[in-house]
Parts: structure tokens; C-alpha cells; sequence
């Protein structure tokens, strides 16, 4: 799953996890730890809440919510405000002391920190996969 890279998954499990496939069916992701000849199985769902976790430890916090189209993931500071209420401008803010997250320029500064997909997890991993991108260099 493109989402989820392996460096990312090994982040929010808090193993390192073998290159090698990563594959979803039937809402569950199959993978391999690093050392380790079995596959393991997680539950999207469960990886989903797991991703908000650890959002939570770089003090962002991730809602999601329903729309007629599927579900977006909004991105918020630890307290759960929205960031795009916290803007410096449209480009940048500080959401924590020491990470500086440069946002896309997007239609609107309602837009900022928002992630659409068809499916609650999908939204959930875009948002952290996003975040991951942000600070892995830093």
C-alpha cells in the first residue's frame, strides 16, 4: 500500500519492519517485521487508531469525520484545535516547538490540514503519512 511505507509502519508499531510487501485484503494488513521469516496480520481499523497514537506523540491529534463522499481526517494541535486556525499564513505553522511543518498552499485556508479518502483508515494514513514526510529528515 502506497500510504503505508515500511519506514512509516515500523514508526507507528515501534519495530522495524522488513522491506518486502505490504499488502490489504479483507481490512487486514499483512507484513514482516525485520529478523522475523512470518508474516504478520493487523486489522486496518486497529492500525488506523494506532496512527492516531502516534500522531499524538509528536502532539498533533487527528479527528476524522463522514461526508456524503467518504470521510476526511482533520489534523489538529494536541489540544484538537483545527492548525488551520494557528496559521503564521497559508504556508507554514508551528505545531510543535521543535518541528517546523511547511503545508501545501491549498483553495483555502479551510482546507489546511484536511485529508480526503473513501475510507475512515485511508484518510487516517494519508494524514500520517503526510506528517512522516514532514519531520523523517529532521
Amino acid at each position: 500500500m502506497s500510504l503505508l511505507s515500511r519506514e512509516l509502519l515500523g514508526e507507528v508499531l515501534g519495530r522495524e519492519v522488513k522491506s518486502g510487501r505490504i499488502d490489504i485484503y479483507d481490512n487486514t494488513l499483512t507484513f514482516a517485521y525485520e529478523n522475523e521469516d512470518m508474516w504478520s496480520d493487523i486489522n486496518i481499523y486497529e492500525l488506523a487508531n494506532l496512527c492516531k497514537e502516534w500522531a499524538f506523540t509528536k502532539n498533533l491529534d487527528i479527528t476524522t469525520s463522514r461526508t456524503n463522499l467518504g470521510y476526511i481526517a482533520t489534523l489538529n494541535d494536541k489540544y484538537g484545535e483545527p492548525l488551520s486556525y494557528i496559521f503564521d499564513d497559508l504556508t507554514s505553522c508551528y505545531a510543535q516547538p521543535d518541528i517546523y511543518i511547511n503545508y501545501p498552499t491549498l483553495h483555502n485556508e479551510y482546507d489546511i490540514g484536511k485529508f480526503y479518502a473513501k475510507t475512515e483508515p485511508e484518510s487516517v494514513f494519508k494524514v500520517c503519512k503526510w506528517v512522516y514526510d514532514q519531520i523523517k529528515d529532521k
